[in-house]
């Protein structure tokens, strides 16, 4: 008896030191997270919920947070949601402290007002959607376009989408943003997705989206989940998840893994594969030879190259940038064999500016480039109004 009351209290003894210790590692981790993010100016700062939980209180119909298709491809649903919930007040993103919004259309995209007076669909990614300017300043709005763009689309998610809706509106011209930054990527993470997989394999195959807006607005609510993040989210706000800290130990620990080198080796044998690089190519035909019957002009438009990736030292950047650069190439090449007319933003860019100026079209938010600047929106604008002709 004696002996297991010793047990005992060691036992309980060595349980409070971990505790003490716990709770002083966890201290020490907190200062260090919170050191950071006042050094980054990002301390107690609104992320996106938190920001709509706020004006939810003060704005009597709804909002909600952009919804994006890619979060859900390697999820299973009943229906693959391609657009936003419809009809709303929408939370794109954030940059710094500005959120920037817009008020979703019928089928929950960002095309304002331009419906009815648009000659131009647009098809793209978040620099078609027009991610952080304000929805007056995007280049699909300077098109005055209907704007069929969602960050973090791929080729397959954008066919997908022009199958579901292009019948819903009417256009002469459509005009498709190709990235090759990211594209290559997306589209070999997109022909994973069972549903999205249909619509290559099956000419005739459809979700039928636009009878069943109400279910996808249903869906994407239901991923959001508002109210049980709330507390998550909280615990996020006041940094208490140590996420800067966790972010960087999860960096470090990848940088020495071989596994990891092993798995990025894979990631991009996959995504510069010939076979998904003409699986690429035939969306753009099938919807060629959809437009040809209906006399609606295309126009596949290729977006400049990220300075991030042409301008970088890094040998891994320097040798995706070779890749993609050798998969357009041969993208274009195929599209130019089919009669596709193309543009390439990139030539132009490589043609007028250089690594000195390359943020009069290139957005620089700290010490980093992001999507295109006001000025880089008129740019591509006025480039795409000349290659239509129009």
């Amino acid at each position: 008896m004696y002996f297991l009351i010793k047990i005992s209290a060691l036992l309980f003894k060595l349980i409070k030191i971990f505790i003490i210790n716990f709770l002083i590692l966890y201290l020490l981790l907190l200062i260090i997270e919170i050191s950071f993010q006042i050094k980054n100016k990002s301390f107690l700062s609104e992320s996106k919920f938190i920001y709509r939980d706020k004006i939810q209180n003060e704005y009597e119909n709804e909002v909600h947070l952009s919804y994006v298709p890619y979060k859900l491809i390697h999820s299973n649903t009943d229906l693959f949601p391609l657009s936003g919930i419809s009809n709303v007040r929408t939370i794109f993103c954030q940059e710094k402290d500005k959120f920037y919004e817009y008020y979703s259309d019928k089928y929950g995209f960002n095309s304002g007002n331009n419906q009815e007076s648009s000659k131009i669909l647009l098809i793209g990614d978040s620099y078609v959607q027009g991610m952080c300017v304000e929805p007056s300043l995007s280049f699909a709005s300077m098109l005055n376009s209907i704007n069929m763009g969602f960050f973090g689309n791929g080729p397959l998610i954008e066919y997908a989408t022009f199958k579901e809706y292009g019948d819903s509106y009417e256009f002469k011209y459509l005009v498709w943003v190709f990235t090759p930054d990211n594209d290559f990527y997306d589209f070999s993470q997109e022909i994973q997705n069972e549903t999205l997989k249909k619509y290559i394999s099956d000419d005739n195959f459809s979700q039928n989206l636009v009878e069943k807006n109400n279910m996808k607005d249903e869906i994407i609510l239901n991923y959001f989940d508002y109210e049980s993040r709330i507390l998550k989210e909280k615990i996020k706000h006041y940094h208490l998840d140590i996420k800067y800290v966790r972010k960087t130990i999860a960096e470090f620990v990848k940088s020495i893994s071989k596994e990891e080198v092993e798995n990025n080796e894979n990631i991009s044998s996959n995504m510069y594969s010939e076979k998904n690089l003409n699986l690429i190519a035939d969306l753009f035909i099938n919807v060629n030879q959809v437009l040809l019957k209906k006399d609606v002009k295309f126009l596949v438009v290729f977006n400049a190259f990220h300075p991030g990736y042409k301008y970088s030292k890094s040998f891994n950047f320097m040798e995706h940038y070779k890749l993609m650069s050798k998969n357009k190439k041969q993208l274009k090449d195929i599209l130019t064999n089919s009669n596709i007319e193309i543009y390439d933003f990139d030539e132009y860019i490589h043609q007028n500016y250089d690594e000195k100026n390359i943020d009069k079209i290139f957005k620089k938010v700290g010490n980093s480039y992001d999507h295109y600047s006001i000025f880089g929106n008129k740019v591509l604008s006025e480039e795409i109004l000349k290659a239509l002709k129009i």
